[in-house]
């Protein structure tokens, strides 16, 4: 019965965590092998997913640290972006910003009021709505 005692303390060591614990007597070639043997697949299951707990634990943790971090960087770039928004605006002078596709990145209220455009100009809009179209001139105020 010795054998099956201590199959029996094996199986106890890994449900409670012990998954480094040798089972004993895999060597053997009749039942008590057998059972041994599939004591060790369930230690082998357990730690696999023991390892698999910690790679999630691992992933979550970079994640949140990504998030935590994609956050900041937003959190700097309203700064950022609120700071050159009220500088564009507290200007005396027209001013309006385009990209390299010559669509509106920024654009003041002085702007919008000398070259009389309305409101659904705003950033993102592209030079094509801006200039009027051939033979149409816009009012423009000085």
């Amino acid at each position: 019965m010795a054998p099956l005692s201590d199959i029996a303390q094996a199986t106890d060591r890994i449900t409670t965590g012990d998954i480094r614990s040798q089972v004993p007597h895999l060597a053997r070639y009749d039942e008590i092998g057998r059972l041994a043997r599939a004591v060790q697949n369930f230690r082998d299951a357990v730690a696999q997913v023991f390892e698999l707990e910690q790679l999630e634990f691992d992933i979550t943790k970079q994640r949140d640290a990504a998030l935590a971090e994609r956050d900041k960087f937003n959190d700097k770039y309203q700064a950022k972006k609120w700071q050159l928004s009220a500088a564009i605006n507290s200007m005396p002078q027209g001013l309006i910003m385009l990209d390299g596709k010559a669509d509106v990145v920024a654009m003041n209220a002085i702007y919008r009021k000398i070259y009389n455009l309305p409101e659904t100009i705003q950033a993102g809009s592209t030079l094509e709505e801006i200039l009027p179209a051939p033979g149409q001139e816009r009012l423009v105020r000085w």
